[in-house]
């Protein structure tokens, strides 16, 4: 017979789920709590329900520990195609301009499925672009996919799906992009398969955006269906940061049950065919005037405004080229790309550097103010400027071999870690960013060979320590990744 919980202890438990994990349980989803605070019991290995909330208030928790919680507490059912207005909506009302344009410049295509659970919404939006792209190949797409539990993570590499993931979806999908298996299962077409990129990330605590993650100068960011788990503190600023993650124009599409002007007051609401979605706003811009904007007279930019009024000077206004004035245009810069302000740090640097007498710190932060813009030709231009200014400094080579393997240059991406390296052998990042390229190209102890040195050189720091370079990633959270990869738990 199963013991009641107290209520206090039940309230105590809710608080904590909400602090630590953004996990959000009131009173009417007190059911769902208990459920699955039952179920993780037992693989804490707890008989006693009551026990096991008492130890988890009373222990610090590992990482370990909060994926076990999350893979309990949420949900992962999911299915492909699910809610399919939104692919409706995608196919024919966001992806045809957008590819109109890309397909006149640089044909690049980035997309976010974030909390992907076993896969199924990021392998729907793959075979959606598979279907209306005719030159696919002649693209560079990248879709990333996320999620909190490496086991999902896992379930959705491999491919391999049951009946019950086609329920509701259109039947050409299995008939295009699977293959019925001997056991009855349907094993997902390679070409599908290699459109999507799987990696662990924890949405309320990982920092984003960052070229750590790749998760930056995004067009499309999907977050359906995770945010009704957070408080309103944890979807306010899980908000913020896919609105920083986004390129201008961008959209965010979350669950039909999520939105809430509220939310995401950055964003323009709009609504197409009874989907509602967020669109990050075009400076000097309009959308397409068939769209209905919601509440559009209401939206401030509380990013753009706090920054106005924390940068009071005009950047058209300043004459000065060289001297102290530069180094506070600089700080300013640097302020407005930590808030995300990728096109005000580029006006502030490039009135600031003029006949090329830029400096490396300068020339480098408009670098990744481009990268961030999805400008990557200009962020190599410029980091290429900074090099000049100092050959011998490793992080330089470092950021270029980001920018080189989003552009696919994976070859000479590799050659300029290793030129890192060359100059700065404990350099843990490059060891980290090198196994992860050699592990996609299937050289899997070359990869993990990597992983060792960059595991090791991690060992110097204390678990809360902030990487050099690593844009607010700790020693301890990479750690954890790489001992997620050399499990195998999070797949290549």
């Amino acid at each position: 017979m199963r013991r009641p919980i107290p209520d206090l202890l039940y309230f105590q438990l809710s608080k904590y789920l909400s602090e630590n994990m953004g996990l959000y349980f009131p009173k009417e989803r007190k059911y769902d709590l208990l459920k699955g605070i039952r179920s993780a019991a037992r693989e804490f290995g707890f008989g006693d329900v009551a026990e096991c909330i008492n130890w988890l208030l009373s222990t610090p928790l590992t990482r370990r520990q909060i994926e076990t919680l999350a893979s309990h507490l949420t949900i992962g059912e999911t299915y492909f195609f699910r809610e399919l207005k939104v692919f409706d909506t995608l196919r024919n009302k966001i992806l045809p301009p957008l590819l109109k344009e890309r397909g006149a410049k640089d044909r690049r295509l980035r997309i976010w499925s974030a909390g992907c659970c076993t896969g199924e919404e990021p392998y729907s939006i793959a075979m959606l672009l598979h279907s209306i792209i005719p030159n696919i190949s002649e693209w560079n797409i990248t879709i990333i996919a996320t999620d909190i539990n490496p086991k999902f993570l896992d379930r959705a590499a491999s491919g391999v799906y049951r009946e019950w993931s086609f329920r509701s979806s259109p039947p050409w999908i299995k008939e295009k992009y699977f293959s019925r298996r001997k056991d009855g299962t349907y094993q997902l077409h390679p070409v599908i398969k290699k459109m999507v990129k799987f990696s662990y990330l924890n949405l309320v605590e990982d920092v984003y955006p960052s070229f750590m993650n790749d998760i930056y100068a995004l067009d499309i960011i999907f977050c359906r269906n995770v945010l009704l788990y957070f408080n309103t503190k944890q979807i306010r600023r899980v908000s913020e940061r896919c609105y920083n993650s986004l390129l201008d124009g961008g959209w965010l599409i979350v669950g039909s049950s999520e939105t809430c002007q509220a939310y995401f007051p950055q964003f323009r609401s709009v609504i197409y065919d009874n989907a509602i979605l967020y669109q990050k706003k075009k400076h000097g811009v309009e959308t397409t005037k068939k769209a209905v904007n919601i509440q559009e007279k209401q939206r401030v930019d509380f990013n753009v405004q706090k920054i106005k009024e924390s940068v009071p000077i005009k950047v058209k206004d300043v004459k000065v080229k060289d001297g102290p004035e530069v180094k506070d245009l600089y700080e300013r810069a640097k302020e407005c790309y930590e808030r995300g302000l990728y096109e005000e740090t580029v006006d502030i640097l490039r009135e600031s550097i003029s006949d090329k007498k830029s400096n490396k710190e300068a020339s480098i932060l408009l670098a990744k103010a481009y990268a961030n813009q999805g400008r990557a030709a200009d962020a190599l231009n410029w980091c290429k400027t900074a090099i000049a200014h100092d050959k011998l400094e490793p992080q330089l080579y470092y950021f270029q071999a980001l920018i080189l393997q989003e552009q696919g240059r994976i070859e000479e991406a590799m050659d300029s870690l290793k030129k890192t390296l060359y100059l700065d052998p404990d350099f843990s990042l490059a060891y980290f960013q090198l196994a992860n390229l050699v592990r996609r190209q299937g050289r899997i102890k070359e990869a993990n060979k990597y992983l060792e040195n960059a595991h090791s050189l991690l060992s110097r720091y204390q678990k809360e320590d902030l990487l050099p370079h690593a844009e607010g990633m700790t020693a301890g959270r990479l750690v954890e990744i790489i001992q997620l990869m050399r499990n195998k738990e999070i797949p290549a």
